[in-house]
């Protein structure tokens, strides 16, 4: 699924107009039919004609609206307009679809004429609520009277149907500031929205319908698509494939370098996701000292106890001992349960600077904490690198705070990675994972990923499918393995309750999405 940025969508509307030559009357006719469509597409079986009541500001949103309220009287509904502003504020297609409502039996009413109990009883008497307020050009608040209606449509409302973009929802970046429509559904024109795909927005889009209003597709240039979802389809065509005459040499060795005294566990989950990912040998570099424990917990990896002078934590004298088995490893993951400390900081540091350039670092947890201050490191490496913070590290890493990244996720992520040219996987509800060659977003998840451990499991992943195809771009397998961690986490979740799912739990759901997926791609 192809994501745009309003601004995208805008000049495609006026590449269609201006140069196609396709008037713009007909382009809302076509938005009116695929509203049409997608509202009986929301009903299914439902399939009811009842009463309908349009809310329709002034603009091009309105005209589609108004669009749709004529096909709908034609289809048998009885159909209410209510218009927030003045007629002489409308202007355009907008205007001419109004005036032929006004030749049908369609009750047109204006809000300022209405009293507060006549406006709420209008609302809450039909059994379907357009919403053609505000478009895709929204910025800011919702003020005045208008703020009253949209509080009103969410409190007296039945279905909710917003066109093209719920109301007070900003398209670009899905910030609410005040009310906005909360509907059931949104049919949206051409391409989906960024702002749909980012908290709070997101919870305001609820089922979402794309409508064809007739633009070229070949009129789309790369340079417009601001990111793709990624979703089972595109997993299914990507996903590392494999082949019966193979071994354990065949599909990669990652070692992971992690753990410290009181976080053995995310030294464990990273390294056996990376083998239910697929990959043929997982090798865990750990404290000397602490070697007995992993040897207790992990039966399929391989650990390779460094010297930790008894610190259970590793030092700027570990090093040796790692790269005594670098040169055979495949994939290198940093980070998860390693410490903070100057020690295990300068540790990090010089190992960086040591690893062949040959082999991809996944890193993640205190090993993108140790990274802050010495970020231009990444500049100076090589390597193909992929980052793995949530929010928090993301902001101790860069000084910009969490509300600041969240206002303008998909911005702040794709100017850190053309800076320092990684992959990033920036973690949260809605995960973007970017790259100078692109971007993902990942949807898929459950509130039971707000737990302990759930991200190591996530950087096994990653590091266990790039071992299996290093020829793959880095931005896809990260995707592809976001995708499938959100997965695992909304079965799981399904099963054994948001409130109870513990990281662990995801490494028996792991297997059944890969399953679910592959089989399908046979």
């Amino acid at each position: 699924m192809f994501v745009l940025t309003p601004e995208s969508i805008k000049k495609l509307d006026s590449i269609a107009i201006n140069q196609l030559g396709i008037p713009g009357i007909v382009l809302m006719e076509n938005a009116a039919n695929g509203i049409i469509k997608g509202i009986y597409e929301f009903y299914g079986k439902r399939k009811l004609i009842g009463s309908v009541l349009i809310v329709a500001g002034k603009g091009n949103n309105a005209g589609d609206g108004f669009a749709t309220a004529r096909k709908l009287y034609n289809d048998g509904w009885r159909v209410n307009v209510l218009l927030l502003f003045s007629e002489n504020e409308i202007s355009g297609e907008a205007k001419v679809n109004l005036n032929i409502l006004k030749h049908l039996k369609v009750s047109i009413y204006n809000f300022s004429g209405l009293t507060d109990d006549e406006a709420k009883d209008l609302i809450a008497e039909n059994d379907l609520l357009i919403d053609a307020i505000f478009g895709t050009g929204f910025k800011g608040k919702i003020k005045g009277r208008t703020k009253k209606a949209v509080q009103w449509i969410n409190e007296y409302g039945n279905d909710i149907i917003a066109i093209d973009v719920p109301s007070g929802v900003n398209a670009t970046t899905g910030e609410v500031d005040g009310e906005a429509v909360n509907s059931d559904a949104t049919i949206t024109m051409a391409y989906p929205k960024t702002g749909f795909f980012f908290y709070p927005g997101r919870e305001y889009v609820g089922d979402l319908k794309i409508v064809n209003i007739g633009i070229p597709s070949d009129v789309l240039q790369n340079e417009d698509i601001a990111f793709m979802v990624m979703e089972k389809d595109i997993a299914e065509e990507l996903i590392p494939k494999r082949h019966s005459d193979s071994h354990k040499g065949t599909y990669g060795k990652v070692l992971t370098i992690a753990g410290s005294r009181g976080y053995t566990g995310a030294a464990t989950l990273t390294s056996l996701s990376a083998l239910i990912a697929g990959c043929g040998l997982s090798y865990l570099a750990c404290p000397s000292s602490l070697n007995p424990i992993f040897e207790q917990k992990l039966t399929e990896v391989i650990t390779i106890p460094v010297e930790d002078k008894g610190k259970g934590r590793f030092i700027p004298e570990s090093i040796s001992g790692i790269m005594n088995v670098m040169e055979d490893m495949d994939i290198i993951i940093i980070g998860p349960g390693l410490s903070r400390n100057e020690e295990t900081e300068k540790f990090e540091i010089e190992l960086l600077q040591q690893i062949p350039q040959d082999k991809p670092i996944v890193i993640d947890a205190d090993g993108i904490n140790n990274l802050k201050g010495h970020l231009d490191i990444l500049k100076a490496l090589k390597n193909n690198i992929v980052l793995t913070p949530h929010l928090g590290e993301f902001s101790r890493l860069t000084g910009i705070s969490i509300e600041d990244i969240r206002k303008n996720m998909l911005k702040v992520v794709k100017d850190f990675v053309e800076e320092y040219n990684v992959v990033l996987v920036l973690k949260s509800a809605t995960t973007v994972i970017s790259s100078r060659r692109g971007t993902f977003v990942n949807t898929t998840g459950s509130s039971g990923l707000a737990s302990g451990g759930t991200g190591d499991v996530l950087t096994g992943l990653i590091g266990g499918f790039l071992a299996q195809n290093v020829d793959t771009d880095t931005t896809i397998i990260a995707s592809i393995a976001s995708y499938i961690h959100g997965r695992a986490g909304q079965m799981c979740a399904e099963e054994k309750t948001s409130y109870s799912m513990i990281a662990g739990d995801l490494l028996e759901y792991i297997p059944k999405v890969i399953k679910e997926i592959c089989d399908e791609s046979k």
